[in-house]
Order: C-alpha cells, then structure tokens, then sequence
C-alpha cells in the first residue's frame, strides 16, 4: 500500500469522487449520564488528501537540529528495546519490557540509574509471572515521578530510583486519559453501571460532565476482529487543549474541557475508504465479509495526531493490516503532504536516516517516541543503524566525534540508538 511517489500533492475535487464517512458525529450523551453533549461541527477544517501521491522532501527542510545519541552499553545498562520513552530537562527514562526495568540516561547517552524488573516485583509483592505493562512520569515538571504498573498496582519511583509509594490502582495509557491543568479529566471508552459505555467522557471534582459516542458494552463481541472502539487521546501541546480520534473515522476532534469539536475532516478518494455500513455490519457478523479487506488501500481511521507549529503530524491505520508507508505530515500553510517513509536524508543527519520506518523496525510500531514541545525524539536498534552505516561505506562521508566513536567502539548488539530532531518552525 502506498509504495508509489510523485508530486501531486491533491486530487482535483471536481473530477475525482471523494466520500466522507462520518461516523455518530453528533448524537453523544445520555441525560442519565451527566449532561447530554453534541459535537460542534461548525468551524472544520476539510483536508483532502491521497497518501499514494504524498511527497518526499529532506531532512534538512524539515528539522532544524538532528542529534544521533547513542545510550552508553554496560553490563548494569544493557537492555533490549526502548517500549517507552520519556524525557526530563536532564534524563531520558526507558521502559523495556522485555525485561521490566525502567533505565535513566542523561541527555549525552550516559547510563545514570536503573530500576530492575525483580525489583519492582518485589516492590509490589509479585512473584515472577508478572510483567511490568506501562510507564509513564507524572506531570510534575519540576520533580516528577516515575509510575509503573504491574499487575494492579502502580508504582511510584523518583529519578533517584528509589520507591515513593504503591497504590491500589492500574495505569492507564495516557491515550486513554489526560487531565488538564484546570482539573478537567478526558477518558476513553468509559464503562457505566448499566449496558452503556461512551467512547469519551470528561469529569471534573468526580463529576461526570459530558459524554460522547454511547455504544453497548456487548456491542463488539460477536466480531472477531473489534475488540473495542478504539479512540485516543493526543497531547496538542497547547494548554488544556487535546486531539481525539476513533477507529472507522476519518476526523480529527479537539478536546477542551467544555466541548468537543471536529477540526479536521480528512477526506481521501474512494478506494481508501470503508463502506458506508462497515461498522455496523461488523456488528452483526463474526466473520468480516473478506470483500472488505480484498483492497489493501482500504484505511479504519486516522490516529497518533501530533501538530507542531503549521505541520500535522498523523498516521492512517490500515485496518487489520501494518505497513511502513502510513506515517504524514501535512503542512497545512503549504497544503502539502509529505511521507516520513519519503524524507531524504543529507548533511545535516550525517546522510544517516532519522527514523527506521523503511527497515520496518521500531518505528512503524511505535511511530514517535516523545515530542518534549521542542524536540521529536525516536530510536533505531544498534543492529539498524550499523546497517543504516553500511549503505554509505562507498560515500565520502565524514561523521561528527560520537558517530566515530560509536562505529568504532561498539557494536551490532550494542544498545539502542535515540535520535533526538528539532523541528523547523515558521
């Protein structure tokens, strides 16, 4: 799916059928169920686009600053994979789940603490079946904590690694719930005492305000392939603003704590879009008529939102499928879009690639790591970038001291790569 490039960057909507599925956009709420909720739709924003005419571009007219950091490889630092990556003014902190621990470098690479996957078993009175899940730090910027979950307990470490306290509770993902600064809280996919849940609710003090997009906890269970109505929530960066998107729609919504409004509606030409009745047969069958998965160009939604300054960052999700040409920016001053697989690299990234997507490694799992609001930060394995190194053995390239050292120094089986971009703003 999308292999193909060239510079057309839109259809021309007079000659081309587009179609807009627009799915449960208004009716959200229950007046038994806090205080019944429309979404605005008066002020969208249409972005037609066609992933397989996306364009290329450079590293250099993308991103300002390109930083390769390698994390210091030793017998107490090594690991597998980076999971989860979150940043500090200082540290980098890692999950890797393949061996639950959580690991703390600084901002050049070096390994700084470490907390151990039988550690924090044993913190939370576990035996060894259990696997450490998530992570994530706690939004106090000035002293934050480090909160793990496994099994039903969260974990609280400080950056010195050492345990602050345990709670009786999950973690969920913060694609699932945000709290704004003011206090409103955002949850995805919310259970009631009833048969009902709601695929976004916000509360406020344990007061639930609004409610969208109600749907039957049993909805989804004779489909082998829905589990859920899968909607996220991401981090816009502005202060009490959030993006939200759901499976089987083509539109991006903007969360605040008093409404909920569609701000982008991506329109794509008609071979990239579901039935009009999919979700809804979907529901009736175990079985997916297999006509709807015939064409691989057919796409379940637009997710992994990010916008920085007038460029959109996005992934399309092919459904019941993964492929390494689905991650965009959209340059909505431009109007111009751009494939990640597509960006070029130069001078600037050492002519090193900035992410792996093209291996489909790391990236086309986890699409970016972090985005700190000034840095994009993601990650090769030691494996890919020696790889990567290799492509230019017959270029007279000349890599900064660090590169140089890592080549010479380490190896294949070293530890994993963070490459740190900055990205260029109007």
């Amino acid at each position: 799916m999308l292999k193909t490039r060239c510079s057309l960057l839109f259809y021309n909507y007079k000659t081309t059928v587009f179609i807009v599925v627009t799915l449960l956009i208004c009716n959200s709420g229950n007046s038994l169920f806090g205080q019944t909720a429309s979404v605005d739709t008066s002020h969208i924003k249409i972005l037609r686009i066609d992933p397989e005419n996306a364009n290329g571009t450079t590293v250099s007219k993308l991103f300002e600053k390109v930083n390769f950091i390698p994390l210091e490889t030793s017998k107490d630092s090594f690991f597998s994979d980076i999971d989860r990556l979150e940043t500090t003014s200082k540290y980098f902190v890692i999950l890797d789940i393949s061996t639950g621990s959580i690991l703390i470098f600084n901002k050049t690479g070096k390994f700084y603490k470490k907390v151990s996957g039988s550690k924090i078993r044993t913190d939370a009175g576990l035996n060894a079946s259990y696997r450490v899940g998530k992570m994530e730090l706690t939004d106090d910027k000035e002293s934050p904590l480090i909160q793990v979950s496994v099994g039903d307990y969260s974990l609280f470490y400080n950056l010195e690694c050492q345990l602050v306290r345990k709670e009786s509770s999950k973690l969920p993902p913060r694609s699932r719930m945000h709290r704004f600064s003011e206090g409103t809280l955002f949850q995805t996919n919310y259970p009631t005492k009833d048969s009902t849940c709601y695929g976004l609710v916000s509360f406020k003090a344990n007061k639930i305000l609004n409610s969208y997009f109600p749907y039957q906890k049993n909805q989804y269970k004779n489909s082998e392939f829905i589990a859920d109505i899968d909607a996220r929530l991401n981090n816009s960066y502005i202060d009490n603003e959030l993006f939200f998107t759901r499976r089987f729609d083509y539109q991006i919504y903007k969360a605040t704590p008093q409404s909920l409004t569609v701000e982008y509606r991506v329109v794509f030409p008609a071979m990239y879009h579901l039935p009009v009745d999919f979700e809804q047969t979907a529901l009736t069958i175990k079985e997916m008529p297999q006509e709807y998965f015939r064409n691989d160009q057919k796409l379940a939604g637009v997710s992994d939102v990010l916008k920085i300054d007038s460029k959109l960052f996005f992934r399309l999700a092919e459904y019941g499928k993964s492929s390494y040409h689905d991650a965009f920016i959209y340059d909505l001053k431009a109007e111009n879009l751009i494939s990640i697989s597509h960006i070029e690299p130069d001078s600037l990234s050492s002519f090193l690639p900035v992410t792996d997507l093209n291996e489909r490694n790391g990236f086309s799992n986890s699409n970016f790591d972090f985005f700190d609001g000034n840095y994009l930060y993601t990650h090769f394995s030691a494996y890919a970038f020696f790889k990567m190194k290799e492509l230019n053995d017959n270029k007279n390239i000349t890599y900064n001291p660090e590169l140089i050292r890592f080549f010479d120094k380490e190896s294949r089986k070293s530890n994993p790569i963070i490459v740190e971009l900055k990205p260029i703003k109007n």
